[in-house]
Order: structure tokens, then C-alpha cells, then sequence
């Protein structure tokens, strides 16, 4: 039988003790510490000292690099000197932020088998304040119906008509071509282009139609000769990515015999042109300069071909660029093959002007302007 528990009996068990009071110790109060200064004096001396070091190493670099490229080109540092103060002064760009070169090339090898003085390569190099570089080839023989001749021929009269005003000559006819004023005219042997290519190691040229032309005229050939194996040789180029020195380069930038239609013209020419100038401008800005033998070898090359634009001039050009990156663009006047409206120049038979020659469909130029100003847009 259970045992039953009392009332009382259960409520002792659930009765809960008594709570202690919980006594909570006295809180110390903390004692002040003094606090120690720190000593900014030798920190500041150790932090100065670092870098004086830095600037002086800096400036011990760019004396060694500035000093090995004054050998390398033949000048006085001091002179180097002035040029980059008075560039870093001065703003060449004009109220357009651009900058136009007149590139006419002389073919050493072309002029004297035709005993001439004709530009065989006609660019304008258009530099802009952006970074953009943009590269306008102007076909050899645009027709110029007031002269009654080709455009590549204006240096030439320039020099024989005018009394050596070639340049002068042919700065004003560009210009009322093409409708862009011309700040500086070059004059580049092609032979420049080699030794530039050369000087730089040499250009991986992209080759985007392989061809080949067995009447590629030999540098030194007997001109008395009437043999075609004295007088010419064969050069073949693939199709993709060729490493070029610059004999090679001249070779894929002249070359006009090849059979195939569409590398036989003068467009495909003015193609591969600016194609080994880009890639050549590419690599001359992508840390090649920073070799002073190259540096100095390319400066003398510049004062051969820019002989009329002071140091100064390219320091404040280059300023411009120094936090911009650079971008290469080309442009090859479309010529008129079928019927399409926005193509600029048609070919004309020959007997019309007795000789192979491009026609501007409009005879002002002025739908040729419109096009170049879009181009530079």
C-alpha cells in the first residue's frame, strides 16, 4: 500500500532555499600610468634619410641612362637637357588637339631605274592629343587633273620647277586634296626604314594573304643588263605571322609584280605599308627605347629624316602621352571597283590619260574631305 504524503510534507520539498546575498567586491580604481613621448626625431631623420637615398638612386639611374644615350647619338647631355625643359614648356598641339605629318618616301632602288624623283610612298600621320595615331595612305597615282598629273610626282616638279619648293610644292596640293592642314613634312629614304627595323630587333609583320613575285627588282643590279635573272629575283611571302629584319620588310612593303589580283595593286601595297609602319610604331612603344644603344641610333635616324623639327618638339608630343595609351588606326581610300556609292576614286581606261592612273569620282575632293573627316571622328 502506497504511502501518501502530507501537505505539509510536500510543500517543505517544494519550498526552495533560501537566497544567498551576493556580496559583490569593491572595484579598484585604475592608477594612472604616465605615458612615455615617442622620440619623432630619429624617425623622422631614418624616414628622411630613406628617401633622399631613393631620389638620389633615381636620379643616379636617369643620369646613367640620359649620359649613355648622349653618346649613343652624338649630342651634348646639356643639350638633351634643354630640349626636354623647353618641350615640357611648350604645347605644339594645336586648337584641333592634333598633330599632321606629310610622310613622302623616297625609293632609292624605284628612282633610279627610272631615273626620277617620285614619292612612292604618300602618308599622313595624324597624331592626337588622345593617343590615337591615325595612318592615311594616299595612292601614288591619283590623278590631278589641274597639273595633269599624279600625285607622286609633285615632290619631283616641286624640286625642278620650283627651285627645290618640293615640299613647300606639295604641302599645298595635299592640303587642298585632302582638307587637313600639314604640320610637318618627312622625307624618308627607304633605306631609314631598314636600319630602323634593324635597330629595333626586327617586327613580326602579320601576312593576311600569302603571294609571291618573281620580278622583285634586285637592290644592286646591273642596269645595263637586259637579263631578267641579273636584273630581278623572287621573293614568296606566307600567310600569317613573320618575324621581318629589314631587308625583308622593304621586300613585303615594295613588292607590286605578285600575279595574284588582289596583292598586285597599289592598294594591296598602301596595305602592307601601313602595316609595317604600325607594327613598327608599335614596337618602338613598348619599352624598346629603353635601350640607350637603340635610343641613340634611332635619334640619329631622326635627325636625318626630321631635320627640320627641333628636340623640343617630340619632348612636348610625347608629354601628352606619357599617362595615355596608344592606339594605331589605318585608312585606305576606297577605290571603285563596282558600283557602290561611297567608294571615292575609279580607275579610268588608260587611254584616257595615256597612263594607269585613279580618278576621284568627284573632281573637287570634296566628297573625299567628308570622308577623311570621318575617319578622324
Amino acid at each position: 500500500m502506497k504511502k501518501v504524503k502530507s501537505v505539509a510534507s510536500r510543500r517543505a520539498f517544494s519550498r526552495k532555499p533560501p537566497e544567498k546575498e551576493v556580496v559583490w567586491p569593491e572595484r579598484f580604481e585604475a592608477k594612472a600610468v604616465p605615458r612615455q613621448r615617442r622620440r619623432w626625431g630619429p624617425i623622422i631623420l631614418a624616414v628622411s634619410g630613406l628617401i633622399i637615398i631613393v631620389c638620389l638612386s633615381l636620379l643616379g639611374l636617369a643620369y646613367g641612362y640620359a649620359s649613355a644615350f648622349a653618346r649613343e647619338a652624338g649630342v651634348p647631355l646639356m643639350t638633351l637637357v634643354q630640349s626636354v625643359y623647353q618641350g615640357w614648356q611648350e604645347d605644339v598641339w594645336g586648337i584641333d588637339n592634333q598633330v599632321t605629318f606629310l610622310v613622302l618616301g623616297l625609293d632609292a632602288v624605284v628612282n633610279q631605274r627610272d631615273n626620277s624623283q617620285l614619292t612612292d610612298t604618300i602618308m599622313l600621320v595624324i597624331a592626337q592629343r588622345d593617343g590615337t595615331i591615325r595612318l592615311i595612305s594616299l595612292p601614288r597615282d591619283l590623278w590631278l587633273a589641274a597639273l595633269k598629273t599624279k600625285i607622286n610626282a609633285l615632290y619631283y616638279y616641286g624640286e625642278k620647277d620650283k627651285l627645290g619648293q618640293g615640299k613647300d610644292f606639295t604641302r599645298t596640293w595635299v592640303t587642298q586634296i585632302t582638307g587637313i592642314p600639314i604640320d610637318e613634312i618627312v622625307i624618308l629614304k627607304m633605306d631609314w626604314v631598314k636600319t630602323a627595323i634593324d635597330a629595333v630587333g626586327g617586327i613580326s609583320v602579320p601576312i593576311e594573304t600569302g603571294f609571291s613575285d618573281s620580278q622583285y627588282p634586285r637592290d644592286e643590279a646591273d642596269l645595263t643588263s637586259t637579263d631578267p635573272a641579273v636584273l630581278y629575283k623572287a621573293v614568296v611571302f606566307n600567310p600569317g605571322i613573320e618575324n621581318m629584319n629589314g631587308a625583308r620588310a622593304l621586300e613585303y612593303m615594295r613588292s607590286r609584280q605578285s600575279p595574284l589580283s588582289s596583292e598586285g595593286t597599289d592598294t594591296a601595297r598602301e596595305k602592307r605599308q601601313q602595316a609595317v609602319m604600325k607594327t613598327l610604331m608599335t614596337k618602338l612603344t613598348s619599352g624598346t627605347l629603353m635601350r640607350p644603344a637603340v635610343f641613340g641610333e634611332l635619334y640619329r635616324l631622326k635627325n636625318q629624316a626630321f631635320k627640320e623639327v627641333p628636340d623640343w618638339y617630340w619632348v612636348s608630343l610625347f608629354r601628352a602621352w606619357i599617362k595615355r595609351p596608344i592606339t594605331l588606326k589605318t585608312t585606305v581610300i576606297p577605290i571603285k571597283t563596282n558600283e557602290q556609292p561611297d567608294d571615292l576614286l575609279t580607275v579610268p581606261s588608260i587611254e584616257k590619260y595615256g597612263q594607269w592612273v585613279f580618278e576621284p569620282v568627284d573632281p573637287s575632293f570634296k566628297e573625299l574631305q567628308q570622308y577623311l573627316q570621318q575617319e578622324l571622328k
